[in-house]
């Protein structure tokens, strides 16, 4: 079958180890947020967020609440327009409920004329992919690593380059240069980025806006909104409603 669906109510704190598929899978929750790490990089994602994962790609998911996991496994034979390494996507509307469809009822699809209906309108909706928010780089040197193993550890910690440096044991200037050649990004887009997704996490488990904002680092809750907003598009107030 070129689509097939998984469906799978997952609890918080859920370590699904790492494995791989022999097709693509695209991992979406119809509820609830996760994360699914790959080697070079982690991502968080809320329902409004599905990642394309190609076989035969690696790859580890963490529930981080409680999760309605709906995945979707790809045959490589229909996946050729599909990009050729890990991404996020939007979930639209149709596409959340196309997904749910082959996932939770594929034996009310009776005939080939419907399903071939149905995996045409979802590959029309796999287009829109953007890492953009929900993706923290990782690493690859163990300075590197130690530091932000730490600042993934207290996403709050507000010590500044400076002493992160002397954590790595390099000068603050070798560090930034090593954020941005194994991160592509400066050491504060990178911290940014890290408050940012424990911030959907967070939310998804029902804390308070005021909360998250000082859980995550923020001085003030107005700043975290405005962070929040400008990243997402939504407060965060709103984003999970």
């Amino acid at each position: 079958m070129p689509v097939s669906g998984v469906a799978m109510d997952l609890p918080a704190r859920t370590s699904v180890e790492l494995h791989r598929h022999d097709n693509g899978q695209l991992v979406f929750s119809s509820s609830g947020v996760m994360a699914v790490d790959v080697g070079h990089g982690k991502w968080v994602l809320p329902p409004q967020r599905a990642m394309w994962i190609p076989a035969p790609i690696e790859h580890r998911l963490v529930t981080l609440t409680s999760v309605s996991l709906r995945n979707l496994l790809i045959s490589d034979s229909i996946s050729g327009s599909l990009p050729t390494t890990c991404s996020a996507l939007r979930v639209s509307g149709l596409l959340r409920e196309l997904i749910i469809r082959l996932a939770e009822e594929p034996e009310q699809i009776a005939t080939d004329t419907q399903r071939q209906a149905i995996n045409t309108l979802l590959f029309e909706e796999l287009r829109d992919f953007s890492d953009g928010p929900v993706f923290l780089p990782q690493p690859t040197s163990e300075r590197m690593q130690r530091v932000c193993e730490a600042l993934m550890e207290n996403p709050a910690d507000v010590r500044p380059l400076e002493y992160w440096a002397s954590v790595a044991a390099v000068s603050s200037r070798t560090l930034a240069r090593m954020f941005m050649r194994e991160t592509g990004m400066s050491f504060a887009m990178w911290r940014r980025q890290l408050r940012l997704i424990e911030s959907l996490a967070l939310l998804g488990q029902g804390e308070s806006v005021t909360n998250v904002a000082l859980d995550v680092g923020y001085e003030s809750t107005s700043a975290f909104i405005e962070a929040f907003k400008k990243t997402f598009g939504e407060t965060p107030a709103r984003y999970f409603c």
